[in-house]
């Protein structure tokens, strides 16, 4: 018997599976066995249509599978060869195979979808199908999980007796809500093809979410797909850090020792750091990069400072701009300035914006020059964009004036009159605020 001495945690050994206590696999110092699996939270149906739209290893996941599935179409069994060809002509012209690629795709995007079918049987959309007077499908219409609801207060298909119960089964919704940018309707069950991705536990977290669809391919694959899209990246940015290289100076504590030591020194890893890059800088080049570093700690604010004041001289310039940009609202929600987002123009231009820096960067003398022409340039796009943008067009009220309540003031609800302003156009009242649009440069880390 082996001798346990107090103070001591005796090495444990796994009985279910391969242990090794030379690395301490399946042993109680196995740092692996403290992995643990954590459920991921959801995601919006937005984010998995824009992920579809944007990642072309994720859109290939979603598509391969369904294509295949249905590149072949269907063989419905029919011996009469003259009846066969009928069904596939119809088919065809309903675009069968497209539609049911596409449900599958969206029912592997969304974790389920629908494919409508609008029955020629002499009934409406809500009505169940009439299986014994069918004359034709006349068209195929599908939706996503996330544009088809359960109607569950209608119900779930729950009667033996009925057709379409020993076609579902029980807990099949009755009636789905189709609610899509074509149109919002009812639409009974028995009208409907439903795609599942895969059916999800009652017991899992998700489960609530889901119900009588499947979950979203990506909630599976998704630490898996992070891994392959950022790997290469990472693989390509440690590939440059392990790319070091050696400058070498000689008399570097000399050179460091005289007054101007520490610029020389710097202006000569500017120019090794460009011959390294095979580049063959003119001495207009070496001019433009020495300008480059002076604007590296260079911060330029462009819009309205905190100590501007409004035409009155008392209320904040900042925050009536603030108000005009992201609107206001009344207390029961309804609008009352429309939001007029003016200072995104810098944002919706910023291409533009930056070829100018270019241009500025390479023909002006020094980088105050820059960073100078850069603020004008940018106060210029707002002002014009204050001007000629077409923004909500101001109020009856605001262009006519009177009466009306403020309902924000400081003692409550109070009358206020308003002076009209003659003028359907937002903005540029007097001038005031698109004449005050200022820049400032502050020089030094943030």
């Amino acid at each position: 018997m082996k001798k346990v001495i107090p103070g001591k945690i005796k090495t444990q050994l796994r009985l279910d599976g391969y242990y090794n206590v030379l690395n301490k696999y399946g042993t109680q110092h196995d740092s692996t066995e403290y992995y643990q699996w954590a459920s991921g939270s959801a995601v919006s149906d937005t984010e998995l249509a824009d992920l579809y739209a944007g990642n072309g290893l994720f859109s290939t996941i979603i598509d391969a599978p369904a294509d295949d599935a249905t590149k072949n179409g269907i063989d419905l069994g029919i011996k009469d060869k003259d009846l066969q060809k009928q069904i596939d002509n119809h088919l065809q012209t309903i675009r069968y195979q497209s539609k049911f690629a596409k449900a599958l795709r969206w029912a592997r995007l969304f974790g389920g979808a629908a494919v409508v079918m609008l029955v020629d049987d002499g009934r409406l959309l809500q009505d169940p199908l009439n299986w014994r007077d069918v004359h034709g499908v006349e068209e195929l219409l599908v939706y996503g999980r996330n544009e088809m609801y359960p109607l569950w207060v209608s119900g779930y298909e729950n009667n033996p007796d009925d057709e379409d119960y020993r076609r579902g089964g029980t807990g099949i919704p009755e009636y789905y809500q189709v609610n899509s940018v074509y149109g919002n309707y009812v639409v009974h069950s028995s009208r409907c093809l439903v795609f599942h991705n895969s059916d999800i536990p009652e017991s899992s977290t998700m489960a609530n979410l889901y119900r009588t669809w499947g979950i979203p391919e990506y909630l599976r694959i998704r630490e898996e797909l992070r891994n392959a899209s950022i790997g290469p990246g990472y693989s390509i940015r440690l590939l440059e850090r392990l790319s070091m290289v050696t400058y070498k100076m000689k008399n570097l504590a000399g050179v460091l020792s005289t007054a101007d030591g520490e610029d020389t020194v710097l202006q000569r890893m500017d120019m090794a750091t460009a011959g390294d890059l095979g580049l063959d800088l003119t001495p207009d080049g070496i001019a433009t990069m020495n300008r480059l570093n002076e604007l590296e700690d260079v911060t330029i604010e462009v819009g309205y400072q905190a100590d501007q004041k409004a035409a009155d001289g008392e209320t904040s310039l900042a925050e009536i701009v603030y108000w005009n940009h992201y609107g206001t609202v009344h207390k029961d929600g309804s609008v009352m300035i429309p939001a007029r987002p003016f200072m995104d123009t810098i944002k919706k231009h910023s291409e533009e914006l930056s070829e100018f820096s270019q241009q500025a960067l390479s023909s002006l003398d020094t980088a105050d020059a820059v960073a100078n022409a850069i603020g004008s340039q940018a106060k210029s796009m707002i002002q014009e964009a204050i001007k000629g943008e077409e923004w909500t067009p101001n109020a009856p009220i605001t262009v006519e004036g009177g009466w009306m309540i403020n309902e924000y003031g400081k003692k409550g609800p109070v009358p206020v009159y308003v002076e009209g302003k003659g003028s359907t156009k937002p903005l540029i009242d007097t001038g005031f605020m698109r004449q005050n649009c200022q820049y400032v440069i502050v020089k030094g880390k943030k």
